[in-house]
């Protein structure tokens, strides 16, 4: 089981993310343990959405996985780290 928890059987992960301070990005990590102690990206239909919690607790984002499939961070061995500025948008 790779989601944290469902709504109307909707899969949902949360991810926590970071500040970087420089750059005033939300960094967060779309990876997976494999079980090895090695991420991977999330494979497709893993979850239906993904819920990035930024660490000030103001701000959060709700995005669909057809979304993160089209941007390469769901799916291919590809982006592990999605950066969002709160003013830009997927």
């Amino acid at each position: 089981m790779v989601y944290d928890f469902k709504i109307d059987n909707k899969k949902i992960q949360e991810k926590v993310g970071c500040i970087d301070k420089i750059k005033h990005t939300n960094n967060f990590s779309m990876c997976k343990n494999n079980g090895s102690k090695c991420q991977k990206n999330y494979d497709i239909g893993d979850n239906d959405f993904y819920w990035l919690n930024c660490i000030n607790k103001v701000v959060f984002y709700v995005i669909p996985e057809h979304l993160l499939i089209e941007h390469k961070y769901v799916g291919f061995n590809g982006k592990k780290q999605l950066k969002l500025n709160p003013k830009d948008t997927l």
